[in-house]
């Protein structure tokens, strides 16, 4: 069962989902929480925050794209499919929540919970995500 809840296709700000969540206090990017450093863990849920088809605040642009519904995504830099953030993303019945957006400027649009398709065995870490919440995909 999830702990929270979000609606596809609504735009939050990271401060948003951090009320909805409840954490408190509620982060910021002075507090140099994981909170904004593109994805983090809070109560055992997962949550990715990515820029798509844009450069981030500090300038990192991932490729990260849409191939029809199912997005590739990178993770940071010297990440890898061994990491245990990553390991705990591409695990059976992970709570994968991914917010996307197109300019670092504006608030994150919610695609949904997240199901790893593919995993590569790169540096950084590229996986293939599609949304459903019906059935996990099983990883490749």
């Amino acid at each position: 069962m999830r702990m929270y809840s979000f609606s596809t296709n609504m735009l939050y700000s990271r401060q948003d989902v951090a009320e909805i969540v409840g954490m408190n206090p509620i982060p910021t990017p002075r507090t140099g929480s994981t909170w904004f450093t593109g994805y983090t863990r809070y109560n055992d849920a997962l949550f990715i925050f990515c820029g798509v088809n844009a450069s981030g605040r500090t300038g990192h642009n991932y490729d990260n794209h849409f191939d029809g519904d199912e997005l590739i995504w990178s993770g940071k830099t010297n990440s890898h499919q061994n990491q245990p953030i990553i390991q705990a993303m591409i695990s059976s019945g992970a709570e994968v929540h991914l917010f996307w957006r197109e300019d670092n400027r504006q608030k994150f649009n919610y695609a949904g919970l997240a199901y790893p398709v593919s995993v590569s065995d790169s540096k950084p870490v590229i996986i293939r995500w599609r949304f459903d919440s019906s059935e996990e995909a099983e990883v490749n």
